[in-house]
């Protein structure tokens, strides 16, 4: 069957049976050919059973994930691209939970870190109670309606006021 499928393996075909005859089973990744030439990836499964104590059979099963990987691939290459054209720029984006925690951050603005952002509201970073409830506020009003907002806003920071164009859209 391995050489009908022209299968690509991880390792070497003796080491993967030596591991299936000692263990009783075998688990990865290989790559098959269709009759067409399309390659498709399975996550593959081998179970050795025995009778007598000897080996009988190898049960193989094959689950295809060839879109699941060209999806991960493609999600990996678009973030990957995300994170190159924020990198030099002044933009900050970030997500928030429910809570309004922050759960990630991307190229934050002086004097906040990812680290020092990441699990915390905007009460425990800003200066101000009343710039961290107008702010929240703002949060709460998008994931009650669903309607984005636009607009400045500003906040104040180690004593020093800025100012801020803020959009936040719900996801």
């Amino acid at each position: 069957v391995h050489d009908l499928l022209a299968t690509r393996f991880p390792q070497p075909l003796g080491e993967i049976e030596e591991i299936l005859w000692r263990t009783g089973q075998w688990n990865g990744e290989l790559v098959h050919r269709t009759k067409y030439g399309h390659e498709v990836i399975v996550e593959s499964r081998w179970i050795l059973s025995t009778e007598a104590g000897k080996p009988a059979v190898v049960l193989e099963i094959n689950t295809n994930v060839t879109e699941r990987k060209r999806a991960r691939e493609a999600i990996r290459v678009s973030e990957e691209r995300f994170r190159i054209a924020l990198q030099h720029s002044p933009i900050t984006v970030f997500c928030q939970d429910l809570n309004l925690r922050y759960t990630s951050v991307q190229n934050p603005s002086a004097p906040f870190t990812v680290e020092g952002v990441l699990g915390k509201t905007d009460l425990d970073l800003l200066d101000s109670p009343e710039d961290a409830e107008r702010l929240s506020a703002i949060k709460r009003e998008v994931m009650r309606t669903g309607a984005g907002f636009q607009g400045e806003v500003s906040f104040t920071v180690d004593g020093t006021t800025r100012f801020y164009d803020l959009t936040v859209e719900p996801l």
